[in-house]
């Protein structure tokens, strides 16, 4: 399932799975996928940050690696805003954002 094009919440509990079992840069190609063109439902955004932020914390051996994760990560909170998602409350308790809640632009 996780391979249909229509199917992006197999995709996204892969790409979870993916990047907490430390295949981050499978799981990273996983969240630019589902973000490759703009989804209609902005929590696709959400989730894809998720991911980046995930695969940023499995790829803390490589620093420029997770800087740049955590970059992406932060692009898809961005995009998912402007598109109209304000839930301030998943942005202070989702865990899978843990990597990169201490950015300033997370913050912001």
């Amino acid at each position: 399932m996780a391979k249909e094009p229509n199917a992006k919440k197999y995709q996204y509990e892969l790409m979870i799975a993916l990047a907490r079992c430390s295949h981050h840069a499978e799981a990273a190609n996983i969240a630019g996928a589902l973000v490759a063109q703009p989804p209609k439902d902005e929590v696709i955004y959400v989730h894809s940050a998720c991911g980046y932020a995930l695969a940023a914390a499995a790829a803390a051996g490589d620093p420029t690696l997770a800087k740049t994760y955590m970059a992406k990560a932060i692009d898809c909170l961005q995009k998912a805003k402007e598109r109209g998602w304000a839930d301030g409350w998943t942005l202070k308790t989702e865990t899978d954002l843990e990597a990169i809640k201490a950015k300033p632009h997370f913050k912001t």
